[in-house]
């Protein structure tokens, strides 16, 4: 699903990977709140702990969540419930569900207007 989209990925993963695309970065280690700050990142995938939930609403930038244990489930409800990101099941989880997903959080400005406005007042 990566190789059909037009953006560059930043990826956090301890697997080696062969041969990903020129476009898929990936390494062990990543400072997620830098990340999430700069002004070219336009969408986060995560499990959905409430750590990351944090950070990512801190940040401002929408969000698909991949739920699988404890808080994870809840914190993908609370996205969807706001409209600043989409949940996909794991056991759901495809090339054509996540596309699907990507595009539809990045073609529609209700998430990142939404998750912005949430944004600004999470700072306050």
């Amino acid at each position: 699903a990566i190789r059909r989209l037009p953006y560059k990925v930043l990826w956090k993963t301890k697997s080696d990977f062969v041969k990903l695309p020129g476009k898929i970065f990936t390494s062990e280690w990543i400072p997620q709140q830098d990340v999430l700050a700069h002004p070219n990142v336009v969408l986060f995938v995560t499990h959905g702990g409430m750590l990351s939930q944090h950070e990512v609403i801190y940040a401002g930038v929408p969000v698909i969540c991949i739920p699988f244990i404890g808080d994870q489930p809840k914190n993908a409800k609370f996205y969807e419930s706001k409209e600043i990101g989409v949940k996909i099941n794991f056991k759901e989880l495809s090339e054509d569900t996540f596309y699907s997903a990507v595009t539809r959080v990045l073609s529609s400005p209700k998430y990142k207007n939404n998750m912005a406005r949430l944004s600004r007042i999470y700072r306050d």
